[in-house]
């Protein structure tokens, strides 16, 4: 039988990929599962989304043409997934990775598609990990070189259009660039938005909270698991990002001090309204030219922001061009 949270995430992949606004298709898609699979779900979505382009770069190493674009688009979602999955989260024996994948590839594929799952994924597991190591230190420029251009090095690298790498380089310079990149690229801290009658301090919270900006809610580590916790099953908590949390906040948000979407030009624009975690507000615009598109925040038509307020908010701003 097919996993229910990859068989998910593979259809929620295709909606991103058709530009749908992921909000409802993933609360709709969690609400048919226990708590520890709906976060395994986001989990999956949002790393394979984080780092696509990056596992895009080691998969097509894999095919005998072409790239991940050229396959059938439920089969490059099946092998983006299952790439965060070992490349990634690392959360999966190989053996059980690629039987688990390609019973979801027979559902989606003929034959001759499920053999190139299986084929792919078991070169993957064994090669994978050095070719995701690899792009890091990559060579850039010249004959022979992975990457023409530190433009398209880092666009693979940090899973960022390469035309938007390209636009902050010439505007901020190379190291206030890779320190956006960086930060863009980390996992979100969880929020726990608090039950009334339920104080920062409290045992029934994890254990490790902190007392965050958000009135009404602390924050945990990324990775942590608060879902699991006796006090979310009795309703203390509900657990979101913090976009989500300052929503309905009586913090002083000025909307115009910061910019958390790219401004995209020409006509290939597409937005997502999910966040991190569940109850998110926030919307962000996903930047694609080509094959290569990632979430991004872009402060290069307005002054450096004074707050920020995004799906990836851990309680300070990214290194805008200030830093």
């Amino acid at each position: 039988m097919a996993d229910p949270v990859r068989d998910a995430c593979v259809r929620l992949l295709l909606d991103v990929e058709k530009e749908i606004p992921l909000s409802g298709p993933l609360e709709v898609a969690q609400a048919r599962l226990e708590p520890a699979a709906r976060a395994r779900l986001r989990s999956l979505l949002t790393e394979t989304i984080r780092h696509r382009a990056r596992i895009d770069y080691v998969v097509s190493a894999f095919l005998s043409k072409g790239s991940i674009a050229s396959l059938h688009p439920p089969i490059r979602q099946i092998l983006r997934a299952a790439g965060t999955e070992h490349l990634v989260l690392q959360s999966t024996s190989p053996h059980a990775l690629v039987n688990s994948w390609v019973e979801i590839a027979r559902r989606y594929g003929h034959k001759g598609t499920t053999g190139l799952v299986n084929a792919i994924l078991r070169r993957l597991t064994r090669e994978g990990a050095a070719r995701w190591a690899a792009v890091e230190s990559a060579e850039v420029g010249g004959k022979g070189k992975p990457f023409r251009s530190l433009t398209a090095h880092w666009s693979v690298l940090y899973s960022h259009p390469d035309w938007l790498v390209d636009r902050w380089i010439r505007t901020w310079g190379e190291n206030r660039t890779r320190a956006i990149l960086e930060w863009n690229q980390k996992t979100p801290d969880y929020w726990l938005r608090l039950a009334p009658g339920v104080e920062p301090g409290s045992n029934a919270l994890p254990e490790g909270h902190e007392v965050g900006w958000v009135p009404g809610a602390v924050r945990v580590a990324a990775g942590s698991r608060p879902y699991e916790e006796t006090a979310f099953g009795q309703g203390d908590y509900t657990v979101q990002d913090g976009a989500g949390s300052s929503s309905g906040s009586s913090h002083p948000i000025r909307p115009a001090s910061c910019s958390t979407s790219a401004r995209l030009p020409g006509p290939r624009r597409g937005t997502s309204s999910s966040g991190e975690g569940s109850g998110s507000t926030c919307s962000r615009r996903i930047g694609r030219r080509g094959d290569r598109g990632g979430c991004v925040a872009d402060w290069s038509d307005s002054a450096a922001p004074s707050r920020c307020i995004s799906s990836r908010a851990t309680g300070a701003c990214p290194p805008g061009p200030e830093a």
